[in-house]
């Protein structure tokens, strides 16, 4: 195992800024990953009807209800106008 590590020595220091941003871009494909599933719930409720459809949007504002609703707005917009499959 001592070998190793002085053979990754020897080869690492030329590609220390990719082996960085490799580092930073995994981590920000794993954080990207679990927003996009947490984002596919409010598209799930709404196209199989677990949830009311919301048909009033409300002005926009710094807060997390007016931003739910209005996602859950446009969703239901999109749905209505061009289907479930299409929503998927």
């Amino acid at each position: 195992m001592k070998d190793f590590f002085q053979i990754l020595k020897r080869f690492i220091p030329p590609y220390k800024k990719q082996l960085i941003l490799n580092f930073l871009f995994n981590l920000l494909s794993a954080l990207f990953t679990v927003f996009s599933v947490t984002l596919m719930i409010p598209i799930l409720d709404i196209v199989f009807e677990t949830s009311k459809k919301v048909i009033v949007l409300q002005p926009w504002a710094l807060n997390l209800g007016s931003v739910k609703n209005n996602l859950y707005y446009y969703i239901t917009q999109f749905n209505i106008e061009n289907g479930a499959e299409l929503t998927l």
